[in-house]
């Protein structure tokens, strides 16, 4: 018994290896992205840390 893989056309073999390898340029983009993500998120939490800090001391004015 002889094994034959399966036909596939020129198509086929484009899509797949266009599915399985993603390109440099979409990973370098997707971590870009990501880094500009993480920038955000640490200037809200900084932003909200600020204002949680100016509240404590509005409060610590009021009641001296």
């Amino acid at each position: 018994m002889n094994y034959k893989p399966p036909k596939t056309d020129s198509s086929t073999i484009e899509a797949h290896s266009a599915l399985s390898i993603p390109s440099i340029p979409l990973v370098e983009l997707n971590f870009q992205k990501f880094l500009e993500m993480k920038k955000i998120e640490k200037n809200k939490d900084k932003k909200d840390k600020d204002k949680k800090q100016e509240n404590e001391e509005r409060i610590y004015r009021a009641n001296s």
